[in-house]
């Protein structure tokens, strides 16, 4: 037997490849805009470096748009190590632009800011960290080679300090959002009667086991609980609820280790196990006896069609056909709900 499947994790929306490829592309071209502007629009006191005569002032902003279109058509594909270097390679760009500007603080910095707060936000935080470190030693240079309005330990501090503290509130409402994205991702995939997983925990669970390159050996069982109704209608629905908040603990005990339980809605159960064809009718006979429950008055059964699920892909047919052998069951079962009569008003 091995372990049950695991329920797909609720993955942040800020993991989504597509929305960071827009993030990232949105922020190389506002780095184009700003940069040719810088060039045309240069400050009173910039001093661009020159190679070979010509002016280097439009090698950022030209970098940056060349890098917003790669980024648009290819950034969803991108690895995690070749995030890390483009976003290293954006911070070293930014420095060359804040000593094209001449002055420290030029405005410019607050470039190497935004490779902190995108990171926090769309990739691992120790990428946050190693950026952190590289805008840190970029500004510690650039402040020792560059006139300052300040001390240069009061400007890194101030610089460095602003950078990390806006990445972290950044990392820590990525944080909050992923976390309470868990609680209601588990508590839509929750009975909230029984603690068992619904039907749609079921369904993602099947899709989970059924798409697997390699099928593993596994089986289905569906049950209904026999006499349930009447068992309302003598007790009242509030104590309906109450055996129904009994047996749903006692279905996952009686699969722990080989299946996972499932109450599908009313008086409807599910297990999905993970055993052998020949181990699936013991597993499933014990299930049905965790559903079982006899009182003074009363004596609750359990009706069920299980299916081996070997070579199964449709998870709709296997569902079909393990319920219409559910109520082929039902209709063959002479077992019910025993209750004692009520007090006449003469006894």
């Amino acid at each position: 037997m091995g372990p049950s499947p695991a329920a797909p994790s609720s993955a942040s929306p800020l993991n989504n490849p597509r929305l960071r490829a827009r993030a990232i592309t949105v922020m190389f071209l506002i780095a184009t805009v700003v940069g040719f502007y810088a060039g045309f629009f240069p400050a009173h006191h910039a001093r661009p470096p020159h190679v070979a005569g010509h002016s280097t002032i439009f090698l950022i902003p030209v970098v940056s748009l060349v890098t917003t279109v790669f980024a648009h058509f290819t950034a969803a594909r991108w690895p995690d190590w070749f995030w890390l270097a483009m976003l290293g390679s954006t911070n070293l760009l930014v420095g060359m632009a804040v000593y094209n500007a001449g002055t420290i603080p030029s405005g410019a910095e607050i470039f190497l800011m935004w490779t902190l707060v995108f990171s926090a936000a769309f990739l691992q935080p120790r990428f946050t960290v190693l950026l952190g470190v590289e805008a840190g030693a970029i500004l510690a240079f650039l402040i020792a080679i560059g006139p300052a309005t300040v001390t240069p330990v009061t400007l890194w501090l101030m610089l460095v300090g602003s950078f990390v503290g806006v990445a972290g509130v950044v990392g820590a409402l990525r944080h909050q959002l992923e976390a309470a994205l868990e609680r209601n991702h588990a508590d839509a995939m929750t009975d909230l009667l029984t603690g068992l997983g619904n039907r749609r925990r079921l369904m993602a669970d099947l899709e989970i086991l059924l798409r697997r390159d390699e099928p593993v050996p596994a089986g289905i069982a569906m049950f209904d609980l026999d006499g349930f109704k009447a068992f309302n209608d003598r007790f009242g629905h509030t104590e309906g609820d109450d055996l129904l908040a009994r047996l749903g603990p006692r279905l996952r005990e009686s699969v722990a280790g080989a299946g996972t339980a499932y109450r599908l809605g009313g008086d409807e159960f599910c297990v999905l196990l993970h055993c052998e064809d020949r181990e699936l009718p013991l597993l499933v006979e014990r299930a049905r006896r965790a559903l079982t429950e006899d009182g003074a008055d009363y004596c609750i059964g359990a009706s069920c069609g299980h299916l081996d699920l070997a070579g199964t892909q449709d998870i709709v047919e296997a569902l079909q056909q393990a319920d219409a052998r559910l109520y082929a069951d039902k209709r063959a079962r002479t077992g019910g709900l025993r209750v004692a009569p009520a007090p006449s008003a003469a006894s």
